[in-house]
């Protein structure tokens, strides 16, 4: 498999079907991966997951992903989001940053390459979203390669855990109006699986 087939998975077995969201760092997924595997994985439609668990969740479930890895790429993004830096684990390669000031996006890489303006979004790609505090993991979704359109789950959830959310196909435009215009950046670059 490949992050490609992970948006199959996706796009097939879980677009348009409603999850329990759990705030990051709780839910019965996250306590799995991270505290220590005890049985099998717990039923992730009821057992509460966030949006950056739906990426893992399915790659985990195509084989790409250990029951260890993926539990490290949780610690991971932990680790990164307290100390606010670059979600290394997750975009191995580097990251590419989308200018999110005008009505069009325009793709705008990261230092390390910044006259390069014509690198697309890929099918499979992990895209972070950023707001005022939280780099990187105010959100995360998976690029369909279609553009800017992602699929994304929990998106506009709040700190809310508990309901029931759909995943769904929203464009990097769409996911900044579900967050009240907070998100800052948002970056994207190609997931270890």
């Amino acid at each position: 498999m490949s992050a490609q087939s992970i948006v199959r998975i996706l796009e097939t077995r879980h677009l348009g079907r409603r999850y329990v969201w759990q705030a990051a760092g709780g839910g019965a997924v996250h306590h799995w991966l991270t505290a220590g595997r005890q049985g099998p994985m717990p039923d992730y439609k009821g057992g509460g997951m966030c949006c950056f668990h739906l990426p893992l969740v399915a790659a985990f479930l195509a084989g790409d992903l250990s029951w260890e890895a993926a539990g490290n790429l949780i610690v991971a993004q932990m680790v990164a989001g307290i100390n606010r830096g670059f979600p290394a684990d997750w975009a191995p390669s580097g990251s590419y940053r989308y200018h999110t000031g005008s009505l069009f996006c325009l793709p705008i890489r990261t230092i390390q390459e910044s006259l390069n303006l014509a690198t697309p979004i890929r099918r499979g790609d992990v895209v972070f979203l950023s707001a005022a505090g939280l780099p990187y993991f105010a959100h995360v979704a998976i690029a369909t390669g279609n553009g800017t359109e992602t699929i994304s789950f929990g998106h506009g959830a709040g700190l809310q855990g508990g309901a029931a959310l759909p995943i769904e196909r929203r464009t990097m435009h769409q996911l900044i109006d579900d967050f009240g215009n907070q998100i800052t950046q948002i970056h994207y670059g190609a997931p270890p699986w």
